[in-house]
């Protein structure tokens, strides 16, 4: 089902790199970009690249990860306790003003790579499961609960120009109606959590 396991981690590359990378495969897909481009985009030479990134995949990891450290980063340390409603509002603030990512992985996903030839840790879907696992009044498994709202949220993230469109609302209603859309889920996770407490 998926390819050969992870190579191990080569040298860190250089933030100019990953940035140029990142900016590369979330326009294009890493079907659609080669090394060359990269060298391009980056002021570097393609044999350099070559000995940093020697697997056709290494610069979508790369990227992967350095972008997935951003979203972990962006959502802060874990805290004692967290639960799931405060969580999820975070989250989908810190996945909203990282893009690249989602775009990368979407067209990872449609290319056919498979998500363990990607990455093997999901430190923010873990840590929304361990927040599920303790927020009470769920007649859903965490699992479950959280495969539902990240999907949904992904979803926004993804085909919120189509969404946006698709409802006839210009920038400001959008917002306003995104806004509302995380609001309303924030509601619905506490609600339940309220319930499992009495």
């Amino acid at each position: 089902m998926c390819a050969a396991p992870l190579p191990s981690t080569p040298a860190l590359p250089s933030l100019p790199l990953l940035e140029a990378t990142a900016d590369l495969l979330s326009e294009r897909g890493p079907h659609r970009v080669t090394l060359e481009d990269i060298a391009a985009a980056a002021g570097m030479r393609t044999p350099t690249l070559a000995s940093l990134w020697p697997e056709p995949l290494d610069p979508t990891r790369a990227v992967i990860d350095y972008l997935g450290e951003s979203i972990s980063g962006a959502l802060g340390p874990e805290r004692s306790g967290e639960q799931l409603g405060d969580l999820l509002a975070r989250t989908l603030g810190a996945t909203e003003q990282h893009e690249r990512y989602w775009r990368v992985l979407t067209w990872s996903l449609l290319e056919g790579v498979h998500p363990l030839d990607l990455k093997r840790d999901y430190p923010v879907i873990r840590r929304m499961v361990q927040a599920a696992g303790r927020s009470p009044g769920h007649a859903t498994s965490p699992e479950a609960l959280v495969a539902g709202l990240a999907g949904a949220g992904m979803g926004l993230l993804i085909y919120g120009p189509y969404l946006q469109v698709a409802l006839g609302q210009g920038e400001s209603r959008w917002a306003r109606t995104r806004g509302e859309l995380v609001t309303m889920m924030r509601r619905l996770m506490l609600r339940a959590e309220r319930r499992g407490r009495r």
